[in-house]
This record gives C-alpha cells, sequence and structure tokens, in this order.
C-alpha cells in the first residue's frame, strides 16, 4: 500500500471541493438560464424620458439612458426583468470613459434593446433605426419643466460618435464643449434616446405581440452595409457562388460617410 502524505490529501480535498463548487456554479446558472429571456413592457416613452433627464446628474448618459427603461419595466413587472447592478454603467460618460467614441445613449440604447431581443435581425434592425435617427434628427427636443417656451438649440449629430456629435452641436450653438448649456444638451438628448428607445420597443411589442393598431416608429428606414446607392460605385465583385450576388461593398458600415469622408460637389447624395 502506497503512503500518501498529508499534502497530497489536502490536495484532493481541495480539487472535489472545487469541482462541488463548479457544481453549485453550474446549476445556478442553469436555473438563471431556466428563469427566461427578460420581458418587455410597453412603457411611456414620456415618462421614460423625464425620468432619464432626472437621473443623469447621477451616473451621465450611459447611466440614465439603462437605468428609466429598466427600472420602469421592473415597476410594472417584478419578474420581467433580472436585477441590473446599473452603477457599472457609469463608464458609458462622455464616450466610453471620456474617450470621445461611441455615445453612452446609443451604447446604452443599444444594450436595453439587446436586453430584451436576441435575435439578432430583429435586434440589429432596431438598433439600426435608433442609431440613424440619433445621426438625422436635429436635436434636443427633450423640455425640461420649468423651461416651457424657452429656445434651446438644436443640431444634427451626423455622427453616433461623442466627439463628433458634440462638435456639431457647439457650431450651430456657438458654444464652448465645456459650457453648462452643452452639458445640459446631453442630459437632455439621454431623455430623447430613452424615449426613442421606448417608441422602439413599443413598436416591435405590437408587431410580435399581433396586437390590433400601430405603436409610433418615426425612424428612418434602416441603411443596408453600406447603403445601396453606394455599393454600385464603392464595392467589388462578389465571391458567392450566388448570381444574383455581383457586387459586394468595400465596407462593412451603416454609419454615416460624409461626415468624415470628404465629397467632392459633384457626388450623388
Amino acid at each position: 500500500m502506497s503512503n500518501i502524505t498529508r499534502r497530497q490529501v489536502l490536495s484532493v480535498a481541495g480539487l472535489t471541493l472545487g469541482v462541488g463548487g463548479l457544481g453549485v456554479s453550474m446549476d445556478a446558472s442553469a436555473t438563471d438560464e431556466q428563469s427566461g429571456q427578460p420581458r418587455y413592457v410597453p412603457l411611456s416613452p414620456q415618462d421614460v424620458s423625464r425620468r432619464a433627464y432626472e437621473i443623469y446628474p447621477d451616473g451621465s448618459c450611459m447611466y440614465a439612458m439603462i437605468r428609466s427603461i429598466v427600472e420602469a419595466v421592473a415597476k410594472k413587472d417584478t419578474t420581467a426583468v433580472p436585477h441590473v447592478p446599473f452603477d457599472m454603467f457609469k463608464y458609458g460618460h462622455g464616450g466610453v470613459g471620456g474617450y470621445g467614441a461611441i455615445c453612452g445613449t446609443c451604447n446604452g440604447g443599444a444594450a436595453v434593446i439587446g436586453l430584451f431581443h436576441q435575435n439578432k435581425k430583429v435586434r440589429d434592425n432596431m438598433i439600426t433605426q435608433l442609431f440613424r435617427w440619433y445621426e438625422l434628427t436635429e436635436l434636443p427636443h427633450f423640455i425640461p419643466p420649468g423651461t416651457e417656451g424657452k429656445v434651446f438649440p438644436k443640431a444634427k449629430a451626423e455622427s453616433i460618435l461623442c466627439h463628433v456629435s458634440i462638435d456639431s452641436w457647439c457650431e450651430e450653438a456657438d458654444e464652448d464643449q465645456l459650457s453648462k448649456k452643452r452639458k445640459d444638451r446631453c442630459r437632455r438628448m439621454s431623455a430623447d434616446m430613452a424615449g426613442k428607445v421606448v417608441e422602439l420597443l413599443n413598436a416591435q411589442h405590437t408587431k410580435q405581440a399581433g396586437l390590433n393598431g400601430t405603436a409610433e416608429n418615426t425612424s428612418p428606414q434602416p441603411a443596408t452595409t453600406p447603403p445601396e446607392s453606394c455599393i454600385h460605385c464603392h464595392s467589388n465583385p462578389s465571391t458567392k457562388k450566388d448570381p444574383a450576388a455581383k457586387l459586394a461593398p468595400k465596407s462593412t458600415v451603416k454609419m454615416n460617410c460624409a461626415t468624415c469622408h470628404e465629397m467632392k460637389s459633384d457626388h450623388p447624395k
């Protein structure tokens, strides 16, 4: 009979406990999966917009976007969504930690859409509608309580990038990027985008539920990748065997090209 040291015994015991711990973790994960996909319940875009504006100072744009919507869903149905640690989304401020990349309202809006829709085609279509609306609409629209009747500058962002969006508004409004009015612009934008996400979620909920009537959705139609009109000139021969697929875009993008790429005066719109 071979001798077994105390260290070997403890090692085996530790391994056993580790496996047991893993088993518990796996069981918990399985339980979470069995609890089902988070469910969306229709909300009031106006109420959610007001809530996003209200809580914006607590954690900025991405935080306000996600918390205003998810908490409103949970308030209507306590079993619809799991617990969400909202503080983690404070990183989205200023285009991700102040980096000037994707706007936190777009980042947060896409996250909320992804929370409730796992079908890739549906999810991507809704995100595209949201982003195109952000790019092409003169914003902000939201009017905070007590400011009714006061004119506030609006501008098209022309991009989902935080620094480009802010630059576009500051140029139109003749405001400094660090001014109080610019900061209020981003706060109002968070309210606008939160309401828009709810509008899109409501419309999709109505569609999937097969309910009578239609929910309002004023978003521009999603662009292809890139817009079909661009593919005719900016493409390569397709490598697909499908005879109908003659052209392949050189760039897999849906963003507005003209924001960063200079277009000649005779370039097609």
